[in-house]
């Protein structure tokens, strides 16, 4: 009479054990790629490219194996690790005077995207400050017109968004 409810609750189990292990897994896993995206950005401010690019793109690796590991159920997981992804790309991109990665390119959520381009604005603040201290203001200003870029453009489009405006404010 029990033999279904038994043989449920033990499946139910095997899934909460599954998705317990998988999680603390990717909360492990995804530090390791936080941590692998912010030395990349240190690496571009020091104009180490060689050593920031090898960084994002072993960051960019494990991300991918992250979003096969978490399925759909536990993505929210890997959020900051592709925040901080975005991050990275956007600052190479702008110190090779390339094209922004649109979420598709990056295979990111479009919330990680949104955050991760609104961290960048503070990084390309501090580029804009490096320039200043070393007299090379023309670069400065293209990099501040292109960080009020971006922050317009998300700006702009902040009205059809579901996120708090207040992580877009520039200080």
């Amino acid at each position: 009479m029990l033999s279904g409810l038994k043989a449920s609750l033990e499946e139910i189990n095997a899934n909460l054990k599954d998705i317990e292990e998988r999680r603390e897994d990717l909360i492990k896993r995804s530090r390791e790629v936080i941590i692998l995206c912010s030395k990349s950005i240190v690496g571009l401010h020091r104009r180490e490219t060689m050593e920031a690019e090898r960084m994002i793109k072993d960051a960019r690796l494990r991300l991918d194996e992250l979003r096969t590991h978490a399925k759909t159920d536990l993505i929210k997981y890997i959020a900051i690790a592709e925040q901080e992804l975005v991050e990275a790309y956007t600052l190479k991109s702008i110190l090779e005077r390339k094209a922004l990665p649109n979420m598709i390119e990056l295979g990111v959520t479009g919330t990680s995207y949104v955050t991760g381009l609104a961290d960048s604005i503070g990084e390309i603040k501090r580029m804009i400050y490096d320039q200043l201290r070393e007299g090379r203001v023309d670069i400065a200003i293209s990099l501040f017109d292109i960080m009020q870029e971006i922050y317009s453009v998300i700006r702009h489009h902040a009205g059809n968004l579901q996120c708090d405006i207040s992580i877009w404010r520039l200080r």
